[in-house]
């Protein structure tokens, strides 16, 4: 199993705030900033990747 596919299952099994927070619980701001650091973590390597080929494929151009 992949790391994506735990984290869904873990996600479906107990919810969103308590996959975020853990079992101590946590703020409403804290839950926004671990889901926005989630999604940009997973988001900005797929952007800095495509970013990288971008620019390994200009300078192999040239």
């Amino acid at each position: 199993m992949s790391n994506v596919e735990g984290l869904a299952d873990l996600v479906y099994r107990v919810g969103w705030v308590q996959t975020a927070c853990g079992t101590d619980g946590c703020t409403t701001p804290v839950f926004i900033f671990d889901v926005v650091w989630m999604v940009g973590m997973f988001f900005g390597t797929l952007v800095l990747a495509f970013v990288g080929l971008y620019v390994w494929g200009i300078r192999v151009k040239k």
